[in-house]
């Protein structure tokens, strides 16, 4: 899809201390004349939400898309994926074909095994001493107190945002309970609406 697109493309694939291998995609520099290849480009890490891939990035093209757009702009573009989605489905041992142990993980295993790994892995690829990562991090309560001055990450400040902003939910979402739903259109400065289905 990246090369498709004119742009050059390169997959690695990470393993963390777990034996999960993860596969991350790197967009190494723009189109622009500026944005070319060479060593100095600051890093950045892109990682995707829930139930989706590192294709969230670029999938709505070159004129668009984040990955690209940071790629022209100078960056030096890692876009990851998390264990068991469709570009990190693997494991040294473990079939996910077959094996409910590949399965046996959570939100927390890709904090402390997944992401740690991937950053690793970039710094030293690049030979950078630092990355920009889009994303609040949960550091534990003693890394929260020093990062962030509290012992739980900040919430996001959606009274920043100024995108409208519409939802669609449904009242058996094994996502989000509708009760979240309700909360979250209270904090959204721009909500033009809410659709809620009966069942999806």
């Amino acid at each position: 899809m990246v090369q498709s697109n004119g742009y050059p493309a390169e997959s690695h694939v990470i393993e963390t201390v777990d034996g999960y291998l993860i596969t991350v995609h790197r967009i190494p520099y723009g189109k622009t004349p500026e944005a070319g290849p060479r060593g100095d480009k600051p890093v950045v890490f892109l990682q995707h939400g829930f139930l989706t891939s590192s294709g969230d990035w670029v999938i709505i093209g070159p004129d668009n898309a984040l990955g690209y757009l940071l790629a022209d702009q100078g960056y030096d573009v890692w876009m990851g994926n998390s264990r068991g989605n469709t570009y990190s489905r693997n494991h040294i041992k473990l079939n996910p074909d077959n094996s409910s142990k590949f399965w046996d993980f959570s939100f927390h295993e890709q904090a402390i095994y997944d992401l740690p790994a991937t950053f690793d892995y970039i710094l030293k690829k690049t030979e950078r001493k630092k990355l920009s990562y889009f994303r609040q991090f949960d550091y534990g309560p003693a890394g929260n107190l020093k990062k962030y001055g509290s012992i739980t990450p900040p919430n996001y400040p959606l009274e920043r945002m100024t995108a409208p902003i519409s939802l669609h939910y449904a009242d058996n979402d094994w996502v989000i309970a509708v009760e979240d739903v309700e909360i979250l259109k209270a904090k959204i400065p721009n909500f033009i609406g809410a659709f809620r289905e009966e069942a999806l």
